[in-house]
């Protein structure tokens, strides 16, 4: 049998006949190997495990950053580091977990673990911190503007990004979309630019220009290619004296020294 970490593709059928045309379909379709299972529950239950597992890695380096930020040092730089290790493979820190999938593929496996009378309790705890995530984020935003002496209410804050990952088009179940709701509840006026995500908000616009103008702050909380070519100059230009910028993503970090000399706050997660 061939190493997993190369297959691409598994399938399972009713029997053995139907498995074994079921992966000569999918060999033509998806030009890569097919690999058998014994069942279709071993396939379905692998995936959830799949999507399971990323939301209790995501919730672990979460509390990592948290360490890191206490401790006075980058995340993103530790992360890099402890990666050199053949057996690490540690995921950055984010806004949040996002998509269909991974949100919901511990509660797939709970009423079925409650059936069998099975503790799943790493996985729940680290769906319920992953949940609060949103929240998490507006809570540090909060925290920056008042150290510029300012407050969430009445402050413009734009927004970069909305998709549910970065470089992608799908807003489905998105951090950013709840950390913007958050925002407004709290009084905040947010407009947020993400030129991949076609869905129409009210809090939307069409340019960079537009969404950080006059920003009391910005939040960083999806990267898409355009972002790339931001020029630090144009932020700097555009926003408020005193202004704060929270980057999830590490998107500027390379200019933090540069947007810090221009007397603005700037965070990454």
């Amino acid at each position: 049998m061939k190493n997993l970490h190369i297959c691409q593709r598994v399938v399972a059928g009713v029997n053995e006949e139907s498995a074994k045309r079921a992966k000569e379909l999918l060999e033509i379709v998806c030009k890569t190997d097919v690999l058998i299972a014994s069942s279709i529950k071993v396939v379905e239950t692998a995936k959830v495990f799949e999507n399971v597992q990323r939301d209790v890695n995501i919730a672990m380096v979460q509390e990592f950053a948290r360490f890191t930020e206490a401790l006075g040092i980058n995340i993103f730089e530790v992360i890099k580091v402890a990666n050199t290790h053949k057996r690490v493979n540690l995921l950055v820190p984010g806004p949040g977990v996002g998509g269909y999938c991974i949100p919901n593929a511990y509660h797939y496996l709970e009423p079925k673990a409650k059936e069998l009378g099975v503790n799943l309790d790493i996985l729940k705890l680290s769906r319920e911190k992953n949940a609060k995530l949103p929240e998490i984020m507006v809570n540090i935003m909060e925290k920056l503007l008042r150290g510029a002496g300012k407050t969430i209410e009445g402050a413009k804050i734009g927004v970069l990004g909305i998709a549910m990952k970065d470089y992608s088009n799908d807003d489905r179940i998105s951090p950013p979309i709840e950390i913007i709701k958050i925002l407004r509840k709290r009084g905040a006026k947010v407009l947020a630019y993400d030129p991949a995500v076609v869905t129409e908000y009210p809090f939307k616009v069409n340019s960079l220009e537009e969404a950080i103008k006059d920003a009391d702050g910005i939040m960083v909380l999806a990267k898409q290619k355009e972002f790339e070519d931001i020029k630090i100059d144009d932020i700097i230009g555009s926003l408020q004296k005193g202004a704060v910028i929270f980057d999830t993503k590490n998107l500027f970090e390379g200019f933090k020294d540069v947007l810090r000399d221009a007397g603005i706050i700037y965070k990454t997660i």
